[in-house]
């Protein structure tokens, strides 16, 4: 059943905190999400972190208590039930230094069973019958004491969490999509949540398609120096220098500090530091070495076949029940048809969906326009059936 979020237990010192990990030692599952304060320091502020286990909802207070000794959960053979805890894994890592053992994300559950990148209040309305009140998501969680409304929005986060991951694992077994899930859960649990390397912070710029090579380096720089800059500061690298204000500096370096302190939205720098940007964007090399990435949606030549296939795919995902996003996104799809390195080569990707796109692309799938325009419909030439991603087995 799922846990009453009034009847939540406030945690804020660590004898307390230590307490409830050896109450829970031997638990089988767990249920945590977190909440924290972004978009000003570098790195994200936790602020709160709800668990409920053994039908007991706690709420621990990370500003007062040291959450490292959650480790000894995190680490134990229990299953932690999250939904879309990318951003909950990043602080877990950061601020304990470990990792839940097992994961299951209940977000990813719901892609694999049709839903469109659900949220926790569509997956709960769905699956449990319940409405979240989602009104105290924007709450400062840095306040103390916290009020009545965002205790109970964060409570809510994770008292049906239990509820909602039996009913999933249901689901996922009498679809044989279960194995599927897994695999997807422990790639997510076990990316690399260290800080983002400066020297690939360029590649998270959107408007790199079409810059020359001296232009790439130029934002590589850049983009290295805006990201170290932040992080001495301590802000986020948007408060260092929009993106609109880095893109400008790509395409017409300043020759001098007055030229860079006249670019728009470029934050407040001090001499040292327009000095030391200078000499880096003077430092960016004229051409692209070949050892420089590039990104798949740099290159024009195949974003037809591209487009093509992302719409097999998006007709593929409907098909299977599947969130469309979660069998292909355009990058992968770019990636794959580069022969790159991408999703689709491995997993369970590589054994339901790969042997289609490459049948599509080998012209040997029929593609039609379906039931008046709104579907399409793919043809395996040779038999005539209707091609579709296959549930493992």
């Amino acid at each position: 059943m799922a846990t009453n979020p009034a009847s939540a237990v406030w945690v804020d010192t660590d004898d307390d905190l230590s307490a409830l990990v050896t109450r829970h030692q031997n638990c089988s599952t767990y249920a945590l999400d977190t909440e924290f304060m972004s978009g000003v320091t570098f790195a994200p502020v936790l602020a709160l972190v709800q668990l409920a286990v053994d039908d007991v909802l706690y709420l621990i207070d990370p500003l007062a208590c040291d959450v490292r000794l959650l480790a000894p959960l995190l680490n134990s053979p229990a299953l932690m039930i999250a939904h879309a805890p990318r951003a909950d894994l990043e602080l877990l890592v950061r601020e304990t230094s470990t990792r839940p053992s097992r994961l299951f994300d209940t977000q990813l559950a719901g892609q694999l069973l049709g839903y469109s990148s659900p949220s926790l209040a569509t997956v709960a309305s769905r699956l449990c019958d319940v409405e979240l009140d989602k009104s105290a998501r924007l709450s400062d969680w840095t306040v103390r004491p916290l009020g009545a409304e965002p205790l109970r929005y964060a409570a809510s986060d994770v008292a049906y969490l239990h509820d909602i991951y039996r009913a999933q694992v249901r689901l996922l077994k009498s679809n044989n999509k279960l194995a599927w899930l897994e695999e997807e859960c422990e790639a997510l649990r076990t990316l690399d949540y260290s800080a983002p390397d400066p020297e690939r912070a360029w590649l998270r710029l959107k408007g790199l398609t079409g810059m020359s090579a001296g232009d790439r380096q130029r934002a590589r720089e850049i983009a290295k120096w805006r990201q170290v800059a932040a992080e001495r500061r301590d802000r986020t690298p948007s408060r260092v220098m929009t993106d609109d204000a880095l893109l400008a500096l790509v395409r017409r370096p300043p020759k001098s500090v007055d030229d860079l302190r006249s670019t728009r939205s470029l934050g407040k720098l001090s001499d040292k530091e327009a000095r030391s940007l200078l000499e880096a964007i003077a430092g960016a090399p004229a051409t692209s070495p070949a050892v420089l990435e590039r990104s798949a949606a740099l290159d024009h030549d195949i974003d037809m076949v591209v487009t093509l296939l992302l719409s097999c795919v998006t007709q593929l995902g409907h098909d299977a029940r599947i969130d469309p996003s979660l069998l292909a996104t355009r990058a992968d799809i770019a990636a794959f048809v580069s022969r790159n390195p991408s999703r689709i080569d491995s997993g369970w990707r590589s054994q339901v969906l790969s042997p289609v796109l490459q049948k599509i692309i080998d012209g040997a799938v029929d593609i039609r326009v379906a039931k008046g325009g709104k579907f399409l419909s793919l043809v395996d030439g040779e038999t005539g059936e209707l091609v579709r991603v296959g549930a493992a087995q």
